[in-house]
């Protein structure tokens, strides 16, 4: 009975390292242990769902994360998109002061707000506001993930 339960044990102490250590390294190596995150990023200029916004609206603001992700390093990737796929890339802007209003409130006070310029958008149109975000954790170095951080209609 004491040699089952020690079996048990070592079995449990066994699949929480495969957990912990599941990444060998080796990129060949397809299986991970389901240990990996996508870094937030929180559409709040235009509020997301927000309707009415001006064509020229000229600037769309988030809050980045302050490690591992592009956008925490200001690397623009913000694309928008009419329809399910991005169509229109953005650049990087100065964070205008005062921020736009209203905005939406950050989720998490940790993170921090940058700004792309838009250019002059399309009447009546929804749009949908794409991040592309690093993968961090157990994956391939430089693996990205396309995320919709919310949409916004035009007037």
């Amino acid at each position: 009975m004491r040699g089952l339960t020690v079996f048990r044990g070592l079995a449990a102490l066994l699949f929480v390292s495969s957990l912990v250590l599941g990444c060998s390294g080796n990129p060949s190596v397809a299986t991970c242990s389901a240990i990996f995150y996508y870094p937030e990023v929180q559409l709040l200029y235009p509020i997301p769902g927000s309707t009415g916004v001006p064509v020229d609206v000229g600037v769309l603001v988030y809050r980045g994360t302050t490690s591992h992700s592009p956008v925490a390093l200001a690397s623009a990737p913000i694309s928008l998109g009419v329809g399910p796929s991005p169509s229109i890339t953005t650049v990087p802007t100065s964070l205008p002061s005062p921020l736009p209003s209203p905005a939406a409130t950050p989720d998490q006070p940790n993170g921090i707000p940058y700004a792309v310029a838009l250019p002059t958008l399309s009447p009546n149109t929804a749009y949908q506001v794409f991040a592309t975000q690093n993968v961090g954790g157990c994956v391939k170095p430089g693996m990205t993930v396309l995320t919709n951080i919310g949409t916004f209609t035009t007037q």
